[in-house]
């Protein structure tokens, strides 16, 4: 065997079992899935607003209803049902159903397609639940905030 043969077959055998030693070494790359949140329950909105009150339910199969109670006189409320769903921190309610009741008044049942809380992004802490969110008064978007404590 000449010197040239026998450098390149300790080269070959060198890169073989660098080969073999790393290959064996990689560790294999875990994913961790994605921290499923649920919202699932019912939440009253804290403080509440003045002359209304919200509590809002999520339901574990995506069914979502909000009652808006009036709590000065003449008494109002409204209950609004539809869906909903996480991506991330966005929150997409859609509504699809609205039954109003006053006072000493007949109830009214409106059917529509509406998203309920625009742009929404929500966080959770403990028992406490923020839906950030766009509104959209006569002079402009205004980012806007909502409180929720778990019942």
């Amino acid at each position: 065997m000449n010197m040239k043969t026998n450098t390149l077959t300790k080269l070959l055998t060198f890169a073989l079992v660098c080969a073999i030693t790393f290959t064996a070494c990689v560790k294999e790359r875990t994913i961790k899935p994605e921290k499923k949140i649920s919202l699932a329950g019912s939440w009253t909105e804290t403080p509440p607003a003045g002359e209304y009150t919200r509590e809002i339910f999520f339901s574990a199969d995506s069914a979502f209803t909000m009652h808006y109670i009036g709590l000065v006189t003449p008494l109002f409320s409204a209950t609004s049902t539809g869906t909903y769903k996480i991506e991330g921190d966005k929150l997409i309610v859609s509504i699809k159903e609205v039954f109003v009741k006053e006072a000493n008044k007949p109830g009214i049942t409106t059917t529509l397609d509406q998203v309920l809380f625009d742009k929404a992004t929500f966080s959770l802490k403990s028992n406490l639940l923020n839906i950030d969110f766009v509104t959209y008064p006569a002079d402009g978007p205004v980012p806007t905030n909502l409180k929720f404590l778990k019942n």
